[in-house]
């Protein structure tokens, strides 16, 4: 045999018997070799078919294979999302891992799709855990928010009808509102300007509005840090389904990644059955205390309708859930934020002070 041209290279691969380690070692090259024309050639059709399939979709950054957009949403999606919208316009397409997803960033394209065309954008997707908490079938979860077809129409009504008429605003919630803000301000005056941590303080202003109208209760100031109390309980249900609602998110959108779920799905189930416990207990008081005729918060509402909207006691229960959920971490959330920017941003505290002597004179 010849001896290679200048420049060249060989590699001869003899059986395992003759050297293991090249047998080996030439393995490995041709496995990698492999792997890399494997990679390439998957690389190659993501890239033609997401160019093909954006071709009649908004605009967006280009997707990662498998994991789409996520890198590009970092450790502040809000943010980012704001950068996209400003580089891209209004609408803004991007992946989340393989699932496509259209991001609207105009309130009058989100007046267009979700109240002009109601019907046609009515579909929610589920994550995993929301088909668990909300015990979800084929229609979706037993809510509203994450509710589709027949059972979303006839939920939505009960909620525009009951919890969004002038009657109930009026009469029942500003009333309650004005209280708990007026106990709130009074509790931390108590504080007599010492340092303090609002979280607990806004948690429960947003808590006490929402559980009065929902369940006619009211938490006092020293429930709070009450170990035992019904406000830690309830408050240790909302956080922790908060929490474990958002572990491993991306798992939802990768399917790979539920393999380091590991117990998740465990803990999961035993947040929920705990919190169907509790909402049961709420169910069985109300239902025992019930005056159809004078009804004293949206469960009563709930309980006087159920038999001519065809609701299960779980759906009642969960449709009063989301109104919890609804209104009390993102309430919440909201005051934090709110309290932070006006901390930092003193100009605009005296113009929110200035407006609210105004308006209040």
């Amino acid at each position: 045999m010849a001896p290679p041209e200048r420049g060249e290279a060989t590699i001869a691969v003899a059986g395992p018997g003759a050297c293991p380690v090249l047998w080996a070692l030439g393995y490995l090259v041709k496995a990698a070799g492999f792997g890399v024309v494997v990679l390439g050639a998957f690389t190659i059709g993501h890239v033609i078919d997401t160019l093909r399939r954006r071709r009649d979709l908004p605009p967006g950054p280009f997707p990662w294979p498998l994991y789409g957009n996520f890198p590009h949403l970092g450790p502040t999606p809000h943010r980012a999302l704001q950068r996209m919208h400003q580089q891209y316009g209004p609408l803004v397409t991007i992946w989340m891992g393989n699932r496509l997803t259209i991001v609207i960033g105009s309130p009058d394209l989100v007046k267009q799709t979700h109240k002009d065309q109601q019907e046609r954008f009515q579909h929610r997707v589920l994550t995993d855990f929301a088909k668990i908490s909300l015990h979800a079938d084929e229609e979706g979860g037993k809510s509203v928010a994450l509710a589709g077809g027949k059972y979303w129409k006839k939920a939505r009504k009960i909620f525009v009808q009951e919890l969004m008429s002038q009657k109930f605003i009026t009469a029942v919630s500003i009333p309650a509102m004005v209280e708990e803000i007026r106990s709130s301000v009074d509790a931390i005056r108590e504080l007599q300007e010492a340092p303090f941590d609002p979280h607990d303080h806004l948690q429960r202003l947003s808590l006490n509005i929402v559980f009065r109208l929902t369940y006619a209760l009211r938490f006092a100031r020293e429930e709070i840090d009450a170990e035992g109390s019904k406000f830690k309980e309830l408050m240790n249900i909302i956080n922790t389904v908060v929490k474990i609602g958002g572990t491993n998110i991306k798992a939802n959108y990768i399917p790979i990644l539920k393999l380091f779920n590991w117990g998740l799905q465990a803990q999961q189930r035993k947040t929920v059955a705990k919190r169907d416990e509790i909402l049961g207990r709420l169910l069985a008081e109300h239902r025992a205390t019930l005056d159809p005729m004078a009804p004293r918060d949206f469960l009563d509402v709930l309980l006087t309708r159920q038999d001519a909207d065809s609701l299960s006691d779980t759906e009642v229960m969960l449709i009063a859930w989301e109104f919890i959920t609804a209104g009390t971490d993102t309430t919440s959330a909201t005051m934090h934020w709110m309290t932070l920017l006006l901390a930092n941003h003193p100009e605009v505290q005296r113009k929110a002070w200035a407006e609210i002597d105004r308006v209040t004179d």
